[in-house]
């Protein structure tokens, strides 16, 4: 299974204006987007504030009048990395968000706390959050002991996988990390959809 991740306008997701370069295997290019009108737009927006509002009690801003900014494909297991990160030091930091996060969700450049379950299988959460935790957990990954250990050891060794595996993980939590920043930087949502 395959994980979309885009940091573009709400508007542009919902009206399908936009087509990715890749399909689950990334191999062709993906099928285009149902297209929707403008007021049908206008609608869904209006409908998923109002939704967003009744659960948390305001509504984020995020801007509307931006450009796709990003629109990349991970696996899932990539894209679980990081929280699995998260749960093996859960007891060291506190990281609910990533470890609860599961596509589809969206993730507004506000700073709020939770995950939120809106009507539907969409959920809303915080990139600014996201963000936070994905840098203790690529802060605790790199200064896993663990990797002291392995740096030393030969190319072939049995152990080397580990080495990979813990250089994988830094490298998709960095990745990650990029992501909810340019959410946050721009003030644009980033869209998790499975």
């Amino acid at each position: 299974m395959g994980v979309s991740i885009y940091v573009m306008p709400l508007e542009t997701w919902l009206g399908g204006n936009f087509r990715t370069t890749w399909d689950i295997r990334g191999i062709q290019p993906a099928p285009e987007r149902p297209k929707r009108s403008v007021e049908e737009v206008r609608r869904l927006i209006d409908l998923f504030r109002e939704d967003v509002q009744r659960h948390l009690g305001f509504v984020p801003e995020w801007d509307q009048d931006g450009e796709i900014v990003s629109a990349v494909s991970m696996s899932y297991p990539g894209f679980a990395r990081p929280a699995l990160a998260a749960q093996r030091y859960a007891s060291e930091f506190r990281a609910e968000l990533l470890r609860q996060l599961e596509p589809p969700v969206i993730l507004l450049p506000s700073r709020f706390e939770g995950l939120v379950e809106l009507s539907g299988e969409m959920r809303v959460g915080s990139a600014a959050k996201w963000q936070e935790e994905l840098e203790g957990v690529q802060s605790r990954l790199e200064q896993d002991p663990l990797m002291a250990e392995l740096a030393g050891l030969p190319e072939g060794s049995t152990i080397a996988g580990a080495l990979y595996e813990f250089w994988d993980d830094v490298g998709t939590t960095r990745r990650l990390k990029a992501l909810a920043a340019l959410g946050v930087e721009r003030h644009l949502p980033v869209i998790v959809e499975g």
